[in-house]
């Protein structure tokens, strides 16, 4: 059976239908108490890319309906805000000018507030950016991004919990079955190929094939409003390839490739991690990340081939692989790369690993 379709892809749609505005309004809510208070930027994406903070920027949103900007501790912004409730949605659309409808609109500003973190999603046809905000008492309570070094000498010499005999420990049960002209394989019960039709066969595919990439992924994979696939690239052939993202957290192991053959949906292949409830705020900060990684690679995580960036990631636990919020440390030139994962609520090292060509050494 069919899930309905993704918030993000509701909002397209709706446009798509209506056009790009409308003259009908609807009730803006009062403003929500949860929102109210001072909140500081801690993490940054447009679309799946992690964005650098090189300031302490602060958002005030006062009970009268004024938002306050401040950077460094200097006041850059103020303006007029208004939210409404989106039916069926744990979240807000936040409003600068009144006039607007974002529903009738191609593009427009999405608020959540979830304990301690706020999450400010901008959304166009060609752009998408996300801001998260951590609550603070007041603009002298602000987080300046030091390192915890009381943090990193408890932790001591921190080495790697997991070795790839770990991984590899990890029982793994693959299936496939036909029904039709369809070939399906799962790997733990998770969908991870789909053909509807070969080359060799000439045959349209039938009537209950998924016409397009979000009904195929809400038809065939267990995405949810928070865990769900976005568009990443395209290759040579103009087949894309998506990204798996859990409340905007990019998956590492999460992408699927949808393939194409005469303008039909022909099939695809990748991997899906279902993800429930995990946390996705991190209780260590990037600097002590970064410190905690350099202190394990003996060299700096910043230049070319090189990034730190948050993620989420699977670890053998109880026999199964569960996700986990990390750092990842990434160094990729030419054949020559090494990953690096540090549980971002812990700072323990999780797993290292260093190859050549696709063969770790």
């Amino acid at each position: 059976m069919k899930k309905n379709i993704t918030l993000f892809m509701m909002l397209l749609a709706a446009v798509m239908m209506t056009g790009c505005s409308s003259d009908e309004k609807k009730e803006l809510a009062p403003i929500n108490k949860p929102v109210v208070g001072y909140w500081q930027l801690v993490q940054s994406y447009q679309f799946s890319d992690p964005l650098p903070i090189n300031s302490i920027q602060v958002a005030e949103f006062g009970n009268d309906g004024t938002m306050t900007y401040y950077e460094d501790g200097e006041q850059t912004k103020r303006l007029p805000y208004r939210i409404k409730k989106i039916e069926g949605f744990d979240e807000y659309y936040l409003y600068y000018n009144t006039d607007l409808d974002y529903e009738y609109h191609l593009g427009g500003t999405i608020l959540s507030v979830d304990g301690d973190f706020l999450t400010i999603k901008v959304y166009s046809c060609f752009y998408e950016k996300t801001d998260i905000y951590h609550r603070i008492s007041s603009l002298d309570d602000v987080e300046r991004g030091e390192v915890d070094d009381g943090l990193i000498s408890r932790l001591g010499k921190n080495e790697p919990e997991f070795k790839s005999e770990d991984f590899q420990a990890i029982k793994v049960n693959e299936e496939e079955t036909t029904e039709g002209t369809w070939i399906i394989k799962k790997v733990n019960g998770i969908l991870s190929q789909i053909t509807f039709f070969t080359e060799g066969i000439d045959l349209v595919p039938s009537p209950a094939s998924p016409t397009t990439e979000d009904e195929f992924f809400w038809s065939f994979l267990p995405v949810t409003i928070d865990n769900r696939m976005e568009f990443y690239d395209r290759d040579y052939r103009d087949d894309p390839h998506y990204r798996q993202f859990y409340k905007g957290i990019p998956v590492e192991q999460g992408r699927w490739h949808i393939t194409y053959l005469n303008g039909m949906m022909q099939g695809g292949s990748g991997h899906f991690v279902p993800i429930d409830k995990l946390n996705v705020y991190p209780a260590i900060n990037y600097a002590t990340a970064k410190k905690i990684a350099e202190n394990s690679i003996q060299d700096s995580v910043e230049g070319e081939g090189k990034r730190l960036y948050l993620s989420i990631m699977s670890f053998p636990e109880n026999g199964e692989l569960k996700p986990r919020l990390v750092y990842v440390y990434k160094r990729q030139v030419w054949e020559e790369g090494e990953f690096l994962y540090i549980d971002a609520q812990t700072g323990r090292q999780l797993y290292h690993i260093s190859y050549i060509g696709g063969a770790p050494y």
